[in-house]
């Protein structure tokens, strides 16, 4: 019988940095009978053949892989792997098993993922954050609010095991139309997949979360994530909008029209998770970066205040898109009509529905 769960790992580092994130996923793997891919594209000859050496279980496979982008090598590992639930790694992370796993051989249908208890720490100063919840709420926007308020300032959720098909088709969406494929959009991405049901608690499992380049002082954690916008094609100062951009990015992907939830109850989660990131961006104390339209963009955000037409915001933030980048607007424009199968601001379909949402509940906005 093949394996249910899978990790693979997308590798660039040497062997000397990587030897102990990939050898502690083959003991995981291992110990409980999982599916383990590793495509390494670090092109050291040592590290290959060390890898030859250690994947000859069936249910492993190593592939030496051409030099090729992150991204790139991410999807090649994930579409080698043969799991129904996969847990892709970072290749300077380790997860450990204490005990065997459980077979979950009977997951309900609305179970999406599957979360070992995940420590997030830095290489000097030992563990800072620690993230050992489920989450089993009924509604797709109270489980997007139970992830934010644990996850303590780091996505320590996106190390669960996710099941295929619901990771798959948002990885797809964000690799192919997305305007960017930033890699600031990993907070829109877990809103999208937490939104979409529950998460249990894998209890065999911990996977410890390498968070050392976020240990710095507050300068150089900004200019990491400033670095996250200028390397997805973005101007100079776009992180002074980052909450904007990941309200519309949430939107449309917890929104997206091959989500498991029902359509209406897809919308309010979008809609109330956008608001969310409107009022994170309003209520920003510092906002850090210069951007060079920002005396146009400011005032523009300003009247989002206290907004709650629906169409309204959608026809202020396409203005905005583009003052931050020409021609930005269009690409959004393009990603949402992919994800959700109607254009910008035409929320018809979704408004004659019965009992379609007509205000934001005050708790969440």
């Amino acid at each position: 019988m093949a394996p249910r769960f899978s990790i693979g790992i997308p590798s660039n580092r040497p062997l000397a940095t990587s030897k102990s994130s990939i050898a502690s996923a083959h003991a995981f793997c291992e110990r409980n009978g999982y599916n383990l891919v590793v495509s390494d594209n670090s092109g050291d000859a040592e590290k290959a053949a060390w890898l030859r050496g250690l994947m000859t279980n069936p249910n492993m496979k190593h592939i030496d892989s051409p030099p090729c982008g992150m991204m790139d090598n991410w999807f090649q590992t994930f579409n080698a792997t043969s799991g129904e639930y996969v847990l892709m790694m970072g290749d300077d992370d380790t997860i450990f098993a204490y005990e065997n796993a459980p077979k979950f051989d009977k997951l309900d249908d609305d179970v999406i993922a599957v979360r070992p208890a995940v420590m997030g720490y830095g290489e000097t100063i030992g563990i800072v954050r620690v993230n050992t919840h489920d989450n089993l709420e009924e509604d797709p926007m109270q489980r997007v609010m139970h992830n934010l308020t644990t996850a303590q300032g780091a996505n320590l959720a996106l190390f669960s095991f996710w099941r295929r098909d619901i990771i798959e088709p948002i990885m797809n969406l964000w690799h192919g139309p997305h305007p960017t494929k930033g890699t600031y959009c990993d907070w829109a991405i877990v809103n999208a997949l937490t939104s979409s049901g529950r998460t249990l608690r894998h209890p065999a499992g911990t996977y410890f979360y390498n968070l050392q380049n976020w240990m710095g002082n507050a300068e150089q954690i900004q200019k990491q994530i400033e670095a996250a916008f200028t390397k997805a094609g973005l101007p100079e100062g776009t992180s002074r909008y980052d909450r904007l951009l990941n309200a519309i990015d949430s939107f449309i992907f917890i929104n997206r029209k091959m989500s498991p939830v029902a359509p209406r109850e897809r919308f309010i989660a979008s809609v109330l998770t956008m608001q969310l990131y409107i009022k994170s961006q309003l209520d920003k104390a510092e906002l850090g970066s210069h951007h060079a339209n920002q005396g146009r963009i400011d005032p523009m955000i300003e009247k989002l205040r206290g907004l709650d037409d629906i169409p309204q915001i959608f026809a202020l933030i396409y203005l905005i898109l583009d003052e931050i980048q020409p021609g930005l607007a269009a690409r959004y424009d393009h990603f949402h009509r992919e994800a959700t199968g109607y254009a910008w601001g035409d929320f018809t379909a979704v408004q004659s529905m019965p009992d379609a949402p007509e205000d934001i509940p005050a708790a969440y906005i």
